[in-house]
């Protein structure tokens, strides 16, 4: 009963090819090289570019052994920082540039349910709009990607923000992105934002017998994180369900859910579903998405049953079901 389903961007972008996102390449800014004299930088700034390199290296430490990702984080160089408004509206207009490059994934709810890195292949945005065209679809598309990921950079980019050129590389063929990063470390990439991992520590069981030793037993639905390409944490979702018994009979049928999600969003819902003197449910449900996605949650029949769906061309997961526990 418990499933577990994650996806991202349309299916109609799978189509497209990095020869085009070489071609979309040649108008993008070359890299601009900053000094590495410590005294040019404010403090400020030499904690934001220690954060982002650990994460870089990171990212070449481990996504570049995934064979699962198949994506090898080159080189990068750091840039000027945005000190006004017309260095805000250039990054932001080449990060919607219509050569960026973006991750599309395909049956990766299959993969994660396995607790495995799903696959995904890489498209252009402008090759997203041909795709989806000729798919005559009307979801997914070009103006919908930029849409979404202008809204965030609107909440998000602002001056004083600092700038990484990264170069990419798969199948023997190079393309780049740009970076943006404040003292915390990465604030969007358009590939570091949107790829992710799965850990799953739990075991895949919708009910479970008590152990019969004390008045009160708690059993742990689910508990997995969000992992981002560079191996950390990113985000991290627990459900469990509790009991109280007396008298060889349950008493009291309750649980908890906690999620959060760094640059995006989280949320686990859970509320009591059957309590009989011998076995009690719980329902379930969470969601969880990236700036360009969304969730959510709905409730149905009787007794009452949680369910999540998701939205949007981002990265994005939900999950659901009923848990038992019985003496």
């Amino acid at each position: 009963m418990k499933t577990l389903t994650t996806s991202l961007l349309g299916a109609a972008l799978l189509g497209a090819s990095l020869s085009a996102c070489q071609q979309e390449e040649q108008h993008l800014p070359e890299p601009v090289a900053q000094s590495n004299d410590a005294r040019s930088l404010n403090p400020l700034s030499k904690v934001g570019q220690a954060r982002i390199q650990g994460q870089l290296d990171s990212t070449i430490a481990f996504a570049n052994t995934n064979p699962a990702l198949n994506l090898k984080l080159v080189s990068y160089s750091f840039g000027t920082r945005l000190s006004k408004a017309d260095d805000v509206a250039a990054a932001k207009a080449r990060i919607l540039d219509a050569g960026s490059i973006i991750p599309v994934y395909a049956n990766a709810d299959r993969a994660v349910e396995a607790q495995q890195t799903p696959s995904f292949e890489l498209s252009t945005l402008q090759a997203g709009v041909a795709a989806n065209k000729q798919a005559g679809g009307v979801s997914g598309t070009h103006a919908d990607v930029r849409t979404s990921i202008s809204t965030y950079l609107d909440k998000t980019v602002q001056a004083g923000l600092g700038q990484v050129e990264l170069v990419w590389e798969r199948d023997g063929q190079r393309f780049t992105s740009l970076c943006l990063y404040n003292d915390k470390g990465l604030v969007y990439d358009n590939i570091l934002a949107n790829v992710f991992t799965i850990d799953d520590q739990t075991q895949d069981a919708t009910s479970e017998q008590a152990k019969v030793t004390t008045s009160a037993f708690t059993a742990t639905v689910l508990s997995f994180d969000i992992k981002w390409v560079w191996g950390s944490q990113r985000g991290h979702i627990t459900v469990k369900h509790s009991i109280l018994y007396s008298g060889g009979k349950i008493t009291t049928n309750s649980g908890t859910a906690t999620a959060w999600m760094s640059a995006g969003s989280a949320e686990a819902r859970q509320r009591r579903y059957v309590l009989r003197t011998t076995y009690a449910q719980l329902t379930w449900a969470y969601g969880w998405a990236t700036p360009t996605a969304d969730f959510s949650f709905s409730y149905d029949g009787s007794p009452v049953k949680i369910s999540a769906s998701v939205s949007g061309v981002g990265s994005k997961g939900q999950g659901e079901g009923i848990h038992t526990i019985y003496l």
